[in-house]
């Protein structure tokens, strides 16, 4: 009979190392993900600011910061839908597929974050754009419909993603 080469704490340490790199690769995979989807939303909305087909609905102030000198920062509840909900579901796929966080907090950290980033992207815009520090521009975007208004289709398109693919899922095994 022979000694065991990886003793127990090796073992412990081992697991403990693993979890750590688990959950820092899940943290950075978020945050690339989140800012990302931010980035990607808004450039939606840009590219669809134009197309008259989706100005349905009632307007949303700030969705659009940097078009706040042009007048054009408010944005239909249509484009909004249209350019923040993708992005939300795409942000849910890739926050299930690349963490093990459960569904609430995948929800909770989407809203969270997209949060901050677009508070902060319409205070720095308001800054700019008046020529005046960024700090007093931060209360200012907290009263924002456009802002809000994303983020809660942000978390909506990453709280049904997993059920949107769970019905792709079945439905392939149905058929198989």
């Amino acid at each position: 009979m022979y000694a065991n080469p990886h003793p127990a704490s090796y073992r412990q340490r081992h697991e403990r190392l693993r979890d750590a790199l688990l959950h820092t690769s899940a943290a950075a995979i978020s945050c690339v993900a989140l800012v990302g989807a931010v980035v990607v939303g808004t450039g939606w909305l840009y590219l669809l600011r134009d197309l008259h087909g989706l100005a349905l609905g009632p307007t949303f102030s700030g969705a659009l910061p940097l078009q706040q000198l042009a007048g054009g920062d408010a944005q239909p509840l249509g484009r909004m839908v249209v350019a923040w909900l993708p992005t939300g579901l795409a942000l849910g796929v890739v926050l299930r597929a690349g963490t093990r966080m459960s569904l609430p907090v995948r929800g909770a950290i989407a809203a969270a974050g997209s949060a901050v980033l677009l508070i902060c992207a319409s205070a720095v815009s308001d800054a700019v754009a008046q020529n005046d520090a960024v700090r007093h521009h931060v209360s200012g975007s907290l009263s924002r419909g456009g802002i809000w208004l994303a983020v809660a289709l942000i978390a909506l398109g990453v709280v049904i993603a997993p059920q949107m693919a769970g019905r792709g899922e079945a439905a392939a095994a149905i058929r198989s």
